[in-house]
């Protein structure tokens, strides 16, 4: 490949991951909090409350049998769209008989907006060392000794954000679904995403390939 068109592939590149840092920055941190409304009470319910207006900011955990009869009554048909009002907590049912938790404290915060925002901020910081690595691609030098350490920092940074992440979501989760209030009508339930996880295994093993080219690179031109 000639130098241009290297050159040019690298711009392209960066671009796209500035575009991507862009994009995440407002879809993963300016759009959560954004979501987050403060509205007035019904009727008989003491107190302000702060809604999650953003889809990506509900938090769905899957109904008990007295949750269930909650929202639903008796019957047994399931109606979308519907919300219930039921022992303080709004309950949003879906077709599938879960439930979509709108009222939100401390807790829902955090395993909503702020696991959303903390996911968000680890993402851009693999971006930020990924713009690094492409910069020396476009300088001609990608087997530079400092992109092996910029590679097992994007291996860790993906793999310990993930850990950190999921940690923190199962915990204020738990502590969600296990309130007075929530406990009868709905399961502690956690969807956790292996990728970031063996992406950034994935990453390790070409970072150790990037050692071994390194290493490779300083014999060769020793030998000269």
């Amino acid at each position: 490949m000639r130098i241009g068109s290297r050159a040019a592939l690298a711009w392209t590149f960066e671009g796209i991951l500035w575009a991507s840092i862009g994009v995440q920055a407002l879809a993963g941190i300016v759009a959560p909090l954004a979501g987050l409304a403060h509205q007035d009470d019904p009727p008989g319910t003491p107190g302000d409350m702060i809604r999650l207006t953003g889809e990506a900011n509900r938090l769905v955990l899957p109904l008990t049998e007295a949750g269930i009869k909650a929202v639903y009554g008796n019957s047994a048909a399931i109606p979308s769209g519907d919300t219930a009002h039921v022992a303080g907590v709004y309950l949003t049912p879906t077709t599938t008989a879960q439930i979509t938790l709108a009222r939100t404290g401390i807790a829902e915060i955090i395993a909503t907006v702020g696991t959303a925002i903390l996911g968000s901020i680890i993402l851009i910081g693999a971006f930020a060392i990924l713009i690094s690595i492409v910069r020396t691609i476009r300088r001609g030098d990608p087997f530079e000794p400092r992109n092996v350490t910029r590679l097992y920092a994007l291996a860790f940074t993906l793999i310990g954000g993930w850990i950190l992440v999921t940690a923190i979501h199962m915990v204020a989760t738990a502590a969600v679904a296990s309130s007075a209030v929530l406990a009868p009508l709905a399961w502690w339930s956690v969807d956790i995403s292996l990728t970031p996880f063996f992406v950034g295994l994935s990453i390790m093993v070409i970072a150790v390939v990037f050692q071994q080219g390194v290493r490779l690179r300083a014999d060769t031109e020793g030998l000269v």
